[in-house]
C-alpha cells in the first residue's frame, strides 16, 4: 500500500527532489523505478489482508467473495474486505543483478561512474553524487536517487531492524543500521 500511495504522489507531482522519507524497501524500490530506471511496475492486485495476489482487480473481486476462498482465513471480516492495486518493482536495494541495471543506465549517461568497497561499507558514485553502504546495491540505489535530486531520508522503524548491512542516511548524517 505505502508502494501504491508513493506511486499517487508521484502522479500528482508531489515528489520532486529534495528529501524523502521511506518507510519500507520496497518503497525505496520504487523510488529508483520511478526516478531512475523509469521502470514500469508490475501491477496486482490483492485482498486488504494480503493472502494472494491476483491478475485483475475482477480476479481478486471475484476471490473475496467467493466462500472457498475464505475458508483461508475464516477468522478475517470477508464481507468488510476491499481489493488493492500492488506495483511491485524489482528489488533493486536488495539484488545486486537489479541494481546493477541502475549502474548501466547511469554509467551510460553520466560516463562517470564508481563503486568500491571502501572499508567496511560499499561507495557508489554517479558524476560526483555519493553514498555508503553496507551492500553494494543499497549504495548504488542511494548514490543514483541523490544524482536525481532525491534524497532518502529511513523511518525511524526501518532504521532499528536487525539488519545485517549499514547505510548512510543523508549527506548530513552518521551511517546508521540498515539492510
Amino acid at each position: 500500500m505505502q508502494t501504491s500511495m508513493m506511486q499517487e504522489a508521484t502522479q500528482r507531482g508531489v515528489i520532486k527532489t529534495g528529501r524523502v522519507r521511506v518507510a519500507s524497501l520496497p518503497q525505496l524500490d520504487a523510488l529508483v523505478g520511478e526516478h531512475v530506471t523509469g521502470d514500469s511496475p508490475e501491477v496486482a492486485w490483492q485482498d486488504c489482508y494480503g493472502l494472494f495476489r491476483f491478475a485483475s482487480r475482477d480476479e481478486a473481486e471475484e476471490a473475496i467473495h467467493n466462500s472457498y476462498y475464505r475458508l483461508f482465513r475464516p477468522d478475517l471480516d470477508w464481507d468488510s474486505a476491499t481489493v488493492q492495486e500492488i506495483r511491485h518493482y524489482p528489488p533493486y536495494s536488495t539484488d545486486l543483478m537489479a541494481a546493477w541495471e541502475i549502474v548501466e543506465r547511469l554509467g551510460a549517461e553520466t560516463g562517470q561512474t564508481e563503486i568500491r568497497r571502501q572499508g567496511d561499507f560499499w561507495r557508489a558514485a554517479f558524476s560526483g553524487t555519493e553514498a555508503f553502504a553496507g551492500t553494494p546495491a543499497m549504495a548504488i540505489c542511494l548514490a543514483a536517487l541523490r544524482s536525481r535530486g532525491i534524497d532518502p531520508i529511513f523511518c525511524d522503524k526501518l532504521l532499528e531492524e536487525e539488519h545485517p548491512s549499514r547505510v548512510d542516511s543523508g549527506p548530513d548524517s552518521e551511517t546508521v543500521d540498515f539492510i
